[in-house]
This record gives C-alpha cells, sequence and structure tokens, in this order.
C-alpha cells in the first residue's frame, strides 16, 4: 500500500492532526505559545474512556529519580517536595501540584517531570499535607491551602530562578488562589501559572461530582482521601472515618476538610474556599486548559469566570475529558497535555541560564 493511504488510514484510526488552539479569551496579550489543538482516537472520543483510560496509563508510569525534603507548615503538619533534575542544563523550574487524591511521588505527576526534564526544566512536585506520606498530620490538605505552594515558593530548589507553577484539578483551585493572593509577595510570587481542567468553582465541580455519570469518581475520590485520613489524620474530623458513612466526598468534606478549612457546612466550604471568588486579582499570565466533555469541571463556568480576564489565556479543547488528552505516540498511548504545556511555556525560560553550574540547584 502506498504511503500516503496508510498514513490516511491511520488518521481515520487515530485522529487527524489538528490545528493550533485559540484562546476563548479576545482581550488577552498571551505570553504562551499557541498550542495544537487535541483530537482523540475515534475509538477513545467519550470522556468516560478517556478517563478510564488515563488511570490506565498512570498506573504505567515509572518514577523516576528523584529528591525529597519534608518542610514543616506554620499552620500545622509537613508538606513533601520532590524534585527532579533537568537532563542537562536547567533552564528554571516548574512547581507542580497535584490534584485530589493524588501525590507528588508516582503516577502522572512523575510522567509530568520526565517531559519536563526532557525540556531541559526541573520538576519540583508539591505533595500536599497527608497525601502519599506516613508522617503523622493534624490533618489532611483542603481547597483553602495555601501554605504547602508558600513554602515550595520560598525554598532554594525553586527560590531566585526562572519558575512557573502548574497545576491539575483541585490542586489548580489551590494555585489560582495563590497566584492571586500572593501575587504581590515577591518570595511567593511566580512568573507564571498554568492549570490543566481546574476544579476552580468548587461549588459546580462538586454538583457535577454528585451526579449519577460521576458516581464511581466519587467513590474512588472519597475511599482514596479516606485511605490517607485513616493512616496519617486519624483524629483530625469531627467523627471517626467510617467506610460506609464517608462513601463520597461530600460526606467527607462534611466531617473533615469543612470543619479545618473554618466552614459549618460542605456548601460554606465549598463557595468560601473556590478560587472563583478571588481570580479576577491574578495578575500574573496564567494559561487555562479546559475541556468541553470533561464530566467534573463544567466548562460552561471556566468560560464565565475568564472570557474577559486581561492575564489568563483560556484555552478549551473539544475533547480531551478530564486530565485526558490520550493519543497515539510512535512509543503507544500516552496522555496528550503534557507536551502541549511545554510547548505553551517554552518562551519563559531562558535557553541558557547564565552563572547556573547547579542543574536545577540552590541559588
Amino acid at each position: 500500500m502506498p504511503f500516503f493511504l496508510i498514513r490516511a488510514s491511520i488518521h481515520r484510526f487515530v485522529g487527524d492532526p489538528a490545528g493550533p488552539a485559540r484562546t476563548d479569551n479576545r482581550r488577552v496579550t498571551s505570553p504562551f505559545r499557541p498550542t495544537r489543538d487535541y483530537v482523540p482516537p475515534r475509538w477513545l472520543a467519550g470522556p468516560h474512556r478517556q478517563i478510564l483510560m488515563t488511570e490506565r496509563l498512570n498506573a504505567a508510569y515509572v518514577p523516576t529519580p528523584s529528591e525529597e525534603i519534608e518542610l514543616a507548615l506554620p499552620s500545622g503538619g509537613t508538606c513533601r517536595l520532590v524534585r527532579r533534575r533537568a537532563v542537562g542544563e536547567s533552564r528554571g523550574v516548574v512547581v507542580v501540584v497535584h490534584g485530589l487524591g493524588g501525590d507528588a511521588r508516582a503516577g502522572r505527576i512523575a510522567e509530568c517531570a520526565r517531559v519536563l526534564n526532557a525540556a531541559g526544566l526541573d520538576a519540583v512536585a508539591v505533595g500536599l499535607r497527608g497525601a502519599g506520606g506516613t508522617t503523622p498530620q493534624p490533618r489532611l490538605y483542603h481547597a483553602a491551602d495555601l501554605d504547602e505552594i508558600d513554602a515550595a515558593a520560598r525554598h532554594p530548589w525553586t527560590a531566585g530562578r526562572p519558575r512557573v507553577m502548574l497545576a491539575l484539578s483541585l490542586g489548580a483551585n489551590l494555585a489560582l488562589r495563590h497566584a492571586a493572593m500572593r501575587g504581590h509577595d515577591v518570595a511567593s510570587r511566580f512568573d507564571a501559572a498554568v492549570v490543566v481542567c481546574p476544579a476552580a468553582h468548587l461549588p459546580a465541580s462538586a454538583r457535577a461530582l454528585a451526579g449519577w455519570p460521576c458516581a464511581l469518581y466519587n467513590a474512588k475520590f472519597a475511599a482514596a482521601l479516606g485511605a490517607r485520613v485513616r493512616a496519617v489524620a486519624p483524629a483530625s474530623g469531627v467523627r471517626p472515618h467510617d467506610r460506609w458513612r464517608h462513601r463520597t466526598v461530600r460526606r467527607y468534606d462534611a466531617d473533615f476538610a469543612a470543619p479545618a478549612a473554618g466552614y459549618a457546612s460542605p456548601d460554606a466550604y465549598y463557595e468560601g474556599a473556590s478560587a472563583h471568588r478571588v481570580v479576577g486579582d491574578i495578575e500574573i499570565p496564567t494559561l487555562v486548559f479546559g475541556t468541553a466533555d470533561d464530566p467534573i469541571v463544567p466548562v460552561d463556568v471556566l468560560r464565565e469566570m475568564w472570557r474577559a480576564h486581561p492575564t489568563v489565556d483560556l484555552r478549551i479543547s473539544a475533547h480531551g475529558s478530564h486530565l485526558g488528552f490520550v493519543e497515539a505516540t510512535p512509543s503507544g498511548l500516552a496522555a496528550g497535555w503534557m507536551p502541549r504545556i511545554v510547548e505553551a511555556i517554552d518562551d519563559l525560560f531562558p535557553r541558557s541560564a547564565p552563572g547556573d553550574s547547579t542543574r536545577g540547584g540552590t541559588r
């Protein structure tokens, strides 16, 4: 078969190459490079297929060599920083914040680090309070926390260097609040932020997660949070954790997250801790990747929040689901959002970091 017919057959099965993704915000002047739009393989076009395939990929990612440090937090407890160094000379650092149920060591965060390292960037992943660790904690992290990102921003691994914050899902809520509320603090301020599938309007995401299409994800998140609270913070709730009672995220939030954040109910917590209340104060360049078929983050609220924001570049893909973007590569299936992020932020880092002889060092 001629090569061009073989290529056409592959495109019919895998999905045609996509053009550049344009911003949904027409007022923004963006420092981020254009990125390719996402077209899923036809057999993976459904949002739930994307999520299930992504879970399989996350389990298969192999962590790369890393350094770890545990830092005390002013509001109690500790967080973990996991650094993976750039391949060759470091151009800067990306601070990565995981989502609900994630951690800084493995899965998609390890894959994020691998792609960033190959692009000459150090990756410093933030393990939120109680996520993936064994150190006893007064409580687990919640959606209003700022201390963990503060600690990462002030640490020598990231301070004084070109740096961008990258955050996923619920971690994006923390990151956006940090960008809005710490934007005038030189020690904590980042040069730019990138968020992917941001749960930045917590009331809307909570309603979506409570619906029957997301029942499996709801139970999975609740089980992961329950396992962590039993392991490192069993006395942190208003009552002991119970697998049956706390079988949904809302029930977990009612007895653990909301009281820890100072709210009397889950609804008050979702409204008060949500980034949508403060995103108007974001001044640093911010890139938002969303998808129209995300079952957990309703796309309409993203468009409503940022359609006219002067520093937020909002890019909505028709497909991609929640942290999916699975596509075919020469080495097999892979989540395609991370290469797009590296493409987008490339101009924010110098091609050579003069005087940086530490390979991601501590100046």
